[in-house]
């Protein structure tokens, strides 16, 4: 992600060697590939963001539990879950974000956090990382790998991550495969080679000599709207890129026919403010491009980014994120107009390639609440969001590991609290989602950096679904300070054992980055319809309830 270069101290590289032991580079703070919002954010036209009224109002006050109750149906119809929109993204950079030692090897014990978060989809090589990687340089054995070019350091890095490594990656876990092509210092013939490679050719597993999955899903280009201020020379005029983005597409689809192909788009502005260099890029992209594509790249979901944020404005942050969700569903909302427009008859899919918590960029101590608990409450309800639209295809987590504090997993190999989000998300999303409709007190909200005013926000949001014999339902306590008590309202249940799996913590917005930022607790609740739940503050809880037969 990241396309702007982030002023001092973020610049500055440390002598500190590679090692999953280390601790973080600050020029890690610079492999911010791929988020757009994030460039701007740092422009004059970002910082000059206004914050709506003054400070956050908050229902964090003392007093008695919010009451909520909420309606199911055990036997509702409902409609497949989508977990394609679990992924992430992996970048080539760094042995691959610390996923590998530096003779290739995958860390046993990281693979199995990247398990247990379920990753159904993975991007490779990263965001802006992938418009100046030459994927041939990082074929063949370890020894023999080329260099490629970091993206914000222009440093050269041996290729211990390459496409054999991201397959493995994709094999071992069970992860479907997105590669996000060199548009901007590639070439289509390059790209075509790739594909090639992948799906006609098939790449092999050098230990055990078995075919690589093959890779479904490309994407033309990272975030083409932007020009980056650590390679402004490779940006491009929309009818520029588009024109480049037909031969790509064109040659890609001649080797083979079958792969799904995206686009990168966005609209011109959230909140009144611009999320593009080159305005009407959308509009002018799509009306170039003649070549079909099958589904659009968005990066909306970097949220509350409130870059006018004091540190001290504690109760103002945790709001914007507690919020952030229903601006990144109205952006959704337009963006689907302005594509239905352009592409009449044509109702493209959404991949949200990038998303992450962030709340400030070059701010200091604030810029790290985006590895809080508070940053994963974020995640959580952004991924209820995107697993109720129907139009979201897959969505990516910016990012796996490492890469400062965007993974989930961290240079310690411990789950940051996203990661724990994740793992809880693995367990809800499976099987149908259902209705449920909640009712739950409600707060108005000011509007916040990116995040629009929100007159009655529910301090308890929920997701439903049912997976045979088993009801699973995702509850997200929004109040930092009191505790919540609902009841749930099952019908045609008859009989069953439940527990609750909670997330919590009493200090929302504490970012060092340490294990155990949530406190976790799992615990059986006595049977009975309806059904007593408590929540703690500021939480996110997984309730699961194993039918029995009648």
């Amino acid at each position: 992600m990241h396309r702007s270069r982030v002023p001092s101290p973020w610049q500055r590289p440390t002598a500190i060697e590679h090692s999953r032991r280390a601790p973080v580079r600050h020029d890690r703070r610079n492999l911010l590939t791929g988020g757009g919002l994030l460039t701007l954010g740092l422009s004059a036209a970002w910082l000059g963001l206004g914050s709506g009224s003054g400070g956050a109002q908050a229902a964090a006050t003392s007093g008695e539990a919010n009451a909520f109750s909420i309606t199911l149906d055990a036997k509702g119809e409902g409609r497949p879950v989508n977990r394609q929109v679990l992924g992430h993204n992996v970048q080539w950079v760094d042995h691959g974000d610390d996923l590998l030692s530096a003779d290739g090897r995958f860390d046993a014990q990281r693979l199995d956090l990247v398990r247990r978060m379920g990753a159904t989809s993975l991007r490779f090589p990263g965001g802006s990382q992938s418009d100046v990687y030459h994927w041939e340089r990082g074929m063949g054995p370890q020894a023999q790998r080329g260099e490629n070019q970091h993206f914000h350091s222009k440093r050269m890095q041996r290729t211990v991550m390459g496409t054999v490594e991201f397959l493995q990656l994709c094999q071992a876990t069970g992860a479907r495969p997105l590669i996000t092509v060199n548009v901007l210092t590639g070439t289509a013939d390059e790209a075509a080679r790739w594909v090639h490679a992948c799906n006609v050719q098939g790449l092999k597993d050098p230990a055990t000599g078995q075919r690589l999955p093959r890779v479904p899903d490309w994407e033309i280009g990272n975030e083409p709207y932007l020009r980056d201020e650590a390679q402004p020379d490779l940006a491009l005029e929309p009818e520029a890129f588009a024109r480049k983005a037909d031969a790509f597409i064109r040659a890609m689809r001649a080797v083979d026919p079958s792969i799904r192909v995206g686009i990168p788009v966005s609209n011109n502005q959230r909140q009144g403010v611009p999320v593009v260099h080159f305005p009407d890029y959308t509009r002018r992209m799509l009306g170039t491009l003649t070549q079909r594509v099958d589904f659009a790249a968005v990066h909306n979901a970097y949220m509350p980014f409130t870059q006018d944020l004091k540190a001290s404005e504690r109760d103002r942050a945790y709001w914007a994120a507690m919020a952030a969700a229903r601006s990144v569903q109205a952006d959704l909302l337009a963006l689907r107009r302005l594509l239905a427009e352009l592409r009449p008859g044509q109702a493209l899919p959404l991949a949200i390639t990038e998303y992450n918590a962030i709340f400030t960029l070059g701010k200091g101590a604030s810029d790290e609440w985006m590895g809080s608990a508070a940053g994963a409450l974020y995640v959580a309800d952004v991924l209820r969001l995107f697993a109720q639209s129907p139009e979201v295809a897959q969505a990516q987590l910016w990012s796996l590991s490492g890469n400062w504090r965007f993974g989930a997993i961290s240079q310690e190999g411990f789950m940051r609290p996203v990661g724990q989000v994740l793992a809880l998300m693995n367990k809800a999303l499976q099987g149908r989602v259902l209705e449920a409709p909640t009712r739950a007190p409600t707060l108005a909200v000011p509007g916040a950096g990116l995040v629009a005013a929100v007159a009655a926000l529910p301090l308890v949001e929920t997701l439903a679904t049912r997976e045979g014999n088993t009801l699973r339902l995702l509850l997200i306590h929004k109040d930092p300070a009191r505790g919540a008590e609902g009841t749930l309202y099952l019908s045609h249940a008859g009989h069953g054992n439940a527990r609750l799996h909670t997330l919590s913590t009493t200090d929302p917005l504490r970012a060092d980055d340490v294990p155990a930022l949530f406190s976790a607790q799992t615990r059986a609740l006595p049977w009975g319809t309806p059904l007593a739940l408590a929540l703690p503050p500021a939480s996110v809880s997984l309730l699961e309830i194993d039918l029995l037969p009648a």
